[in-house]
C-alpha cells in the first residue's frame, strides 16, 4: 500500500458505540462492522464473532477476514473473508465452499495460514488469498487457483510444501509468491523459491543455491525474504546470499539484478554511511 495514503482501517473492542461516525485523533473514524451484526451473504442468523487485520484500497473498499457465529455455524464454516466499501459489502469465500480448481469436491478450509493472514486487495477490488492448503486469486475477475501444496512447482523437479501467507498482488491481478519445496532432490539449501504468473502462467523466478546477480562469482542465495510487485508487473524481493549478506534483487531493467546490499554506501548521506 502507497505510503501516500491517509485512510486507516483497524479492527478492536468497543462498548457504547451511539453512532456509526465519531471524530479520533483529529480524523473522522467509521464503524464498518461489529460483533454481533449479520454477517452479509450467510443465513439468517448468522452473525460476525470476530475480525483480523483487514485491508483497504484507494477507493476506500475493505477486505476482511471473520470469524462467525450464530444459526447453522459450527467448525467447518466459521469463518470468511468480505471486501466492499460503505454499505455494500459481499461474501468473497467461506470455510465449507467450494474451492474453484481444487478437483470435485474439495472445498475451502481454514482461511488461516500463519501470523498474517490477511487478503491482499487492489484498487480496482481484485483479491488474493491464502485458504488451507491453496491460494487463489481473481486476476481473470473469478476466484482461482493459482498454487495449492502438494502440486508440482512449475521449474522445479519438486512439489510445493508451504506457501507464503501473504502474496503481492498487483493492478494486472499478477500474483508473486515465497513458497517451499519438497522432494528427492530437495535440500536445506534449494528449498525456497519465488513464483510469479506475470507471464501468464505460473512460472520461478528465483530459487536458493541459484547465482546472485550483481554479486561477486560464486555467491548464490541462501534465503529469499519478502516480495512486491508494482503495476508494470516488476517484482523485487529481499535476500541473503552466501548466509551473511542481506540485499534486494528486481527484475525491474528487464533481468534479474541487485538494487542494493550490506555495505553499499548510502547515496544521500554522510561519506562512509553504509547500509547493514
Amino acid at each position: 500500500m502507497p505510503l501516500r495514503h491517509r485512510l486507516t482501517v483497524f479492527s478492536l473492542i468497543v462498548t457504547g458505540l451511539a453512532s456509526p461516525w465519531s471524530n479520533a485523533a483529529g480524523g473522522l473514524v467509521r464503524t464498518v462492522f461489529l460483533q454481533g451484526q449479520p454477517a452479509p451473504g450467510t443465513e439468517d442468523g448468522v452473525q460476525f464473532d470476530w475480525f483480523d487485520a483487514p485491508v483497504v484500497n484507494d477507493a476506500s473498499e475493505v477486505a476482511f477476514r471473520a470469524g462467525l457465529r450464530g444459526t447453522g455455524v459450527e467448525q467447518s464454516n466459521d469463518e470468511g473473508i468480505w471486501s466492499g466499501a460503505n454499505e455494500s459489502f459481499g461474501l468473497v469465500a467461506r470455510e465449507g465452499d467450494p474451492a474453484p480448481g481444487a478437483g470435485p469436491g474439495a472445498r475451502f478450509t481454514s482461511f488461516a495460514g500463519g501470523r498474517y493472514v490477511h487478503p491482499a486487495l487492489t484498487n480496482s477490488g481484485k483479491m488474493a488469498f491464502r485458504a488451507g492448503y491453496g491460494m487463489w486469486s481473481e486476476g481473470s475477475e473469478s476466484a482461482t487457483l493459482v498454487a495449492r501444496i502438494g502440486d508440482s512447482a512449475p521449474g522445479t523437479d519438486a512439489r510445493f510444501r508451504f506457501l507464503s501467507d501473504i502474496p503481492a498482488f498487483n493492478e494486472a491481478g499478477q500474483i508473486v509468491f515465497q513458497a517451499k519445496l519438497t522432494g528427492p532432490e530437495v535440500t536445506l539449501s534449494n528449498n525456497r523459491g519465488i513464483w510469479s504468473d506475470k507471464s501468464g502462467s505460473l512460472a520461478l523466478l528465483v530459487r536458493t543455491s541459484d547465482v546472485a546477480p550483481g554479486t561477486a562469482p560464486g555467491r548464490r542465495f541462501s534465503y529469499l525474504g519478502a516480495v512486491g510487485n508494482n503495476r508494470a508487473g516488476q517484482i523485487t524481493f529481499a535476500a541473503i546470499v552466501n548466509g551473511t549478506t542481506w540485499g534486494i534483487w528486481s527484475d525491474r531493467s528487464g533481468a534479474l539484478d541487485v538494487v542494493v546490499l550490506d555495505g553499499d554506501a548510502v547515496p544521500g548521506a554522510a561519506p562512509g554511511v553504509r547500509y547493514s
